[in-house]
Order: C-alpha cells, then structure tokens, then sequence
C-alpha cells in the first residue's frame, strides 16, 4: 500500500481511470488531483468547485472526468484539451459566476427553490454519451455528452416536504 503525497485534505472520492494508468480523488477543498497508478506521482490538479467533491467519474474512453459537488454542480473536465463544461443541476447553487455562465434563466428557476443541494452521485454510460447524476433533493438528471443538454430528468420522492426523502447515492447504468 502507498499513501499519495500531497493528500492534505480529505478525501471524498475516487475513481481508476479505464485503462487503470491513473487514480483521480475528489477532495473536500473543492479540487481533484490525478495521480499515476500506481506510481503514486501527483499529474495534476483540477479546480472549479466551490465546495466538496463528493462524486467523481471517467467516461469509458478516460478522455473526460466528471465531477459532481456539495455545491450542486457537475464539471466535465476534457483532460487532454484542457476544456471544461459547468452543468447546473436541480440542487445547484446560484451565484454571480454561474449567472453570467449560463443567463437570467438559471437564476429565476432557482428562485423557486434556492436550497443548495450536493450531487451524490454520477455515473457515464457504457458509450460514453450520457452521464446520470442524482443530488441529495432525490431527483435523478440525464446529461446529452459532450455539450451537457439536461435530456431528462425525475424526481424520486418529496424534497424538503411533510417528510425527508432517502435518496440512492448511487447511479450506474447497465452494460
């Protein structure tokens, strides 16, 4: 066992890239870090969250790494492009730089319901062309990949209602 240097925060998840080269870990400062597996060498360092990364995934063919957040967000990360997409999901926070990002609308959506929500968890499918995510508010979202187009999304339950929902934490999808 080797413990990866330079882990000074906690972490909160991890993924294997698909061929197994790489180790990515979401951390509670808001970045993730690549690590060659199993070497152990830090390859880089990925930030953009404001809060927690409570949820993190290679797409099939290891080009884009997804992320998902305490601060509601889901960040695709093109890793060889140097690229990167902020999604908005149900639970998402609002604020002054997701406004800009993605327009008035975002913001009057999230009027109706403003109470941050973390995305618990993501997953791609086994094509690489959608991506599941599912936030503690219990509803399950369906992403269009590479331009990120909400193609769906459904509600499992009460949110902040007569009672708490429980939701999955978990999304996968069937090979």
């Amino acid at each position: 066992m080797k413990i990866l240097a330079d882990a000074t925060k906690p972490v909160r998840s991890v993924a294997f890239s698909p061929d197994g080269k790489f180790l990515a870990s979401g951390h509670h400062d808001g970045t993730i870090r690549i690590w060659e597996f199993p070497e152990g060498n830090l390859v880089g360092v990925l930030a953009g969250h404001k809060e927690d990364i409570v949820s993190i995934a290679f797409s099939p063919d290891g080009k884009i790494l997804a992320s998902g957040g305490d601060d509601g967000v889901i960040r695709l990360s093109w890793l060889l492009e140097g690229k990167t997409k902020t999604l908005l999901t149900s639970g998402a926070r609002i604020n002054l730089e997701t406004l800009l990002t993605n327009g008035i609308g975002a913001y009057l959506l999230r009027l109706l319901d403003p109470i941050p929500l973390d995305v618990e968890s993501i997953a791609f499918s086994p094509n690489g062309k959608l991506l599941a995510s599912e936030g503690r508010d219990g509803v399950l979202e369906l992403w269009r990949i590479p331009d990120g187009l909400r193609i769906g999304k459904r509600s499992f339950g009460w949110k902040w209602g007569l009672a708490q929902i429980v939701p999955s934490h978990t999304v996968a999808f069937s090979p």
